[in-house]
């Protein structure tokens, strides 16, 4: 990966490598690398247990999946888990998935090597090998390096220290970014987070920003005649995730209960109840500015968000693919702007 003199740096993990490399390889050491040649458990993939700790099942897990995609493709792979310094990330179980207090390492690391006897291009391979990467949704894995190496007929496959080219998938859990984005005022990742926390109650929300009033409609998944939303079991999952989230300059939060989904952000008949929410941008300084005028005084964070907002405009399929990521750097006058994703974005 080569950065160019210039302005804005355009590039992705998946090009071709040349000894410029943010990669370092004698800093962090894979484990002996492990090939799957015996039986596997005869069990559907998503049946597998999702935890690195029983390395057996993980590996199986790893093994099937990996075998599923590539073999159509006559890919022979290898594949290590390997240990990270301990990073902090939010904990994404069953109960707590929301909770920014608990916390986990995201402490492993996934190599896959890659060979076959034809030349294959990454930006082939790329899309598939990532959705299927993220679809394993393996818990604690912070992201996935895979290294694509040509051999001839003739060759014996060994692991290239040049790899014809890498991939680099991140591995964190959607989740983790919608959080981020709900905190700058992103009103789909706010929805999609609420929904996520209210999917045990059977309700869904939609919401619409007007001004700076989040309106937030609660329906019943099955709707039904004279049936609508719980006020307190609303307002007790969606009231402390947005004090929490701090939305910027998003002053309060208007929480409806329907019967039915609002169309074009208006309700069809009158709600049967509703509830005020006062929000830390009402009357804090630090978050009562829009992430739009905190960009225009020159808060790189905020112009971060919006730009990477810009650049990804559909959730469902940055889900699943990976995110077009900006990484932004001012020196003196000039800004560089570098992006990265799995499939190198379009100039």
């Amino acid at each position: 990966m080569l950065l160019a003199s210039c302005s804005i740096v355009t590039c992705c993990l998946g090009e071709i490598l040349s000894e410029s490399t943010f990669f370092e390889p004698d800093r962090y050491v894979p484990l002996p690398l492990i090939r799957f040649d015996g039986q596997i458990v005869a069990s559907k993939i998503t049946q597998i247990p999702r935890q690195p700790s029983d390395s057996v099942l993980a590996q199986q897990l790893i093994f099937q999946a990996l075998t599923q995609m590539l073999s159509p493709l006559d890919i022979g792979f290898k594949f290590s888990i390997e240990r990270l310094p301990q990073m902090s990330e939010f904990k994404l179980d069953g109960t707590t998935s929301l909770q920014s207090a608990d916390l986990v390492q995201m402490e492993y690391r996934l190599w896959v090597q890659c060979h076959s006897p034809k030349s294959l291009e990454c930006q082939l391979l790329a899309a598939p090998l990532a959705k299927v990467l993220r679809s394993m949704e393996l818990q604690n894995f912070q992201e996935a390096i895979v290294d694509y190496s040509r051999f001839a007929a003739t060759e014996s496959v060994q692991t290239s220290s040049h790899p014809d080219w890498r991939l680099r998938v991140d591995l964190a859990p959607p989740i983790v970014r919608l959080r981020s984005w709900a905190r700058w005022g992103d009103v789909q990742a706010i929805t999609k987070l609420l929904n996520f926390a209210l999917a045990p109650e059977q309700i869904q929300v939609s919401a619409v920003l007007q001004n700076l009033t989040l309106e937030i409609f609660c329906t019943l998944k099955n709707t039904q005649p004279d049936k609508f939303p719980a006020i307190k079991i609303a307002l007790n999952t969606i009231a402390p995730l947005l004090l929490e989230f701090t939305p910027q300059g998003i002053q309060g939060a208007t929480i409806y209960g329907v019967q039915s989904p609002p169309v074009g952000g208006q309700i069809e008949v009158p709600p049967v109840w509703m509830h005020w929410l006062d929000l830390p941008a009402l009357g804090d300084p630090k978050f009562a500015p829009t992430p739009i005028i905190l960009a225009a005084r020159g808060d790189e964070d905020a112009l971060g968000f919006i730009l990477e907002r810009l650049l990804n405009p559909d959730l469902e399929q940055c889900s699943a693919i990976g995110w077009i990521d900006l990484h932004l750097l001012r020196r003196q006058q000039l800004l560089h702007i570098m992006s990265e994703a799995p499939i190198c974005p379009i100039q």
